[in-house]
């Protein structure tokens, strides 16, 4: 018998080293406090949503949307991993996530990871926040306005660093150029 979540979503495991992981270890204490918790507690936190892509020509490798972090303790560990699939979570609010990633990737753009993920954290606001907070869905996407070199407006969550003015700066988190009037 399949386990769902009380949203009616399947959760299913995979082996840690699966999906493609968009985002890279960014924290080490938050990867040693995951890896000692596992390593006593086994798994405790919610399912890794992932987008499964076998519906993709060639079939590809799930996406990891949330759980960096936990992907990398949980191979450490040995162990598997509690999935669900975002398009379970969009279903279950009656929306079609290939039709809303359709109006963030121009036709044409090949459907890379990075263009994938960004084009997610673009929808992500038609969840119940709810549903978000509860499956640690937290995307970090650039603000600038300036199309970077796929071609994609980019939108950020992340403060710059430094005083915004006239001069051109780049986004540490996806390389788009911006400055002050694109704010």
């Amino acid at each position: 018998m399949a386990v769902k979540t009380r949203d009616d979503v399947q959760i299913f495991h995979v082996d840690p080293t699966e999906p493609v992981r968009v985002n890279d270890i960014t924290s080490q204490a938050l990867y040693l406090e995951l890896l000692d918790g596992f390593y006593r507690n086994g798994w405790d936190g919610p399912p890794v949503v992932v987008l499964l892509r076998d519906h993709f020509e060639p079939p590809a490798r799930p996406l990891a949307i949330t759980g960096s972090h936990r992907l990398a303790a949980a191979e450490e560990a040995g162990m598997t991993v509690p999935c669900v699939d975002l398009d379970e979570l969009f279903e279950s609010r009656g929306l079609a996530l290939d039709d809303l990633l359709d109006e963030w990737i121009p036709e044409g753009v090949a459907y890379s990871d990075g263009a994938v993920y960004r084009a997610i954290a673009r929808v992500l606001d038609r969840l119940p926040i709810w549903m978000t907070s509860h499956y640690d869905i937290t995307l970090i996407y650039c603000r600038g306005t300036a199309p970077a070199a796929d071609g994609h407006q980019h939108l950020c969550n992340v403060e710059p660093e430094h005083e915004l003015d006239d001069e051109p700066h780049e986004c540490e988190v996806c390389g788009a150029k911006y400055d002050a009037a694109s704010y």
